[in-house]
């Protein structure tokens, strides 16, 4: 997944995180206090959140699946352990997703915001003007990125469906016929992984364009190797690719118990850890993007720009500011 409201200095220079200390590295992971300075940042930190701990998460689920343990098949209800492993995970790791997954959406509908707050700040000094709006609903139809947002988001609501019906499902007193578990179980998870995978693909695209085979296989060139924002994007490709598979399965139950625990592994398990990979990854994006805009002199507390112009509106901004 490849979040645009991160400066693109980060990217540029990304080949540097593999010199940091690991602590440092992962400082956004450890130090979130220093991540919410605006609401930006805070939005950026939480988009990396959900998709590491609603990955770790649906990991649980996934492999907790797949482990020897007998699947009862009377209702045992939710204090079984195998349930609360697999149904409340994945259902409360699915909530966590579609949170980050409309997060993706809104630094797009605010592009430029940055700079119009710091315009804002140089013409309050000397005119009454309202400052510019934060939004968090939009419509950005001609940015693909924004349609990956919108993509990934339906596809996330429909496993929010399906797992909370299959957690609900878990109870004595819940009783659904064969058609409504079809639909509301397994037709939720398929369409939901096509929202996943067709999601993922638009991110690549967005950043690969005529390289998109590139983009979604292995890189060809070195800059691609060392960027962070490649492998992000990969990692959130490939897992969409492992959750789709895996709805496929779903579509077909009389498959086999043993089938039924690789097709989790395999799909649902290999897919959600390349999900917290890419979350992980984000968190080392925004310690290297703090990093390198704290190296140039700027206070990370000041409302931070996305363009080489908001830089040099800070840098003015601060002289008007200080005494003459």
């Amino acid at each position: 997944m490849s979040l645009q409201s991160i400066l693109a200095i980060a990217d540029a220079g990304s080949s540097q995180f593999l010199g940091m200390p690991c602590l440092e590295a992962f400082d956004a992971l450890f130090r979130p206090w220093a991540y919410h300075t605006s609401i930006q940042d805070g939005i950026d930190w939480w988009m990396a959140a959900c998709a590491f701990y609603g990955g770790i998460l649906f990991m649980i689920g996934s492999f907790s699946g797949s482990s020897q343990y007998l699947v009862h098949e009377a209702k045992v209800g939710l204090p079984n352990a195998y349930n609360a492993l697999v149904y409340v995970t994945f259902c409360v790791g699915s909530y966590l997703f579609t949170l980050g997954c409309f997060l993706m959406t809104v630094p797009i509908i605010n592009e430029g915001y940055a700079d119009r707050l710091l315009l804002w700040k140089l013409q309050s000094a000397h005119l009454r003007v309202p400052p510019p709006k934060y939004r968090w609903l939009g419509f950005k139809p001609h940015s693909i990125s924004y349609w990956g947002g919108v993509i990934y988001t339906f596809g996330a609501v429909l496993y929010n469906i399906g797992t909370t019906v299959n957690l609900a499902d878990q109870s004595e007193s819940v009783y659904l016929s064969l058609t409504k578990q079809l639909i509301l179980e397994s037709v939720t998870f398929l369409v939901g992984g096509v929202g996943f995978l067709l999601g993922g693909a638009s991110f690549v695209l967005e950043n690969k364009r005529r390289r998109f085979l590139e983009g979604i296989l292995l890189p060809r060139h070195h800059s691609d190797w060392v960027n962070l924002g490649y492998w992000v994007d990969w990692l959130n490709f490939w897992g969409g690719v492992g959750f789709f598979g895996s709805g496929v399965f779903l579509m077909f139950p009389s498959l086999s118990i043993e089938a039924y625990r690789i097709e989790n592994a395999i799909g649902f398990g290999l897919g959600s850890t390349c999900f917290a990979a890419g979350g992980l990854l984000l968190f080392v994006k925004l310690a290297l993007a703090r990093k390198q805009l704290l190296a140039e002199g700027e206070q990370y507390d000041h409302v931070r720009g996305d363009s080489l112009g908001s830089v040099a509106l800070s840098a003015m901004s601060e002289q008007l500011d200080s005494p003459r």
